[in-house]
């Protein structure tokens, strides 16, 4: 069975037009919740870009030799 989340409209964040419609409680709640998990989005995907780094610079380091 499927479930009906909100989506995320954003890179790192919900847009508040996605949570109009629900209570107060939740828009405060997904609020708080948002804050946390923005930065751990943003670390992930510094980590991502850094390992896509360092295999493109071993990639050429072989290469090379």
């Amino acid at each position: 069975r499927k479930g009906s989340y909100i989506k995320k409209s954003s890179k790192y964040k919900y847009l508040e037009h996605d949570i109009a419609q629900l209570n107060a409680w939740e828009k405060e709640l997904i609020r708080e919740m948002e804050k946390s998990f923005v930065y751990c989005r943003m670390m992930s995907k510094s980590l991502v870009d850094a390992r896509r780094q360092l295999r493109r610079a071993y990639a050429q380091i072989v290469n090379f030799v």
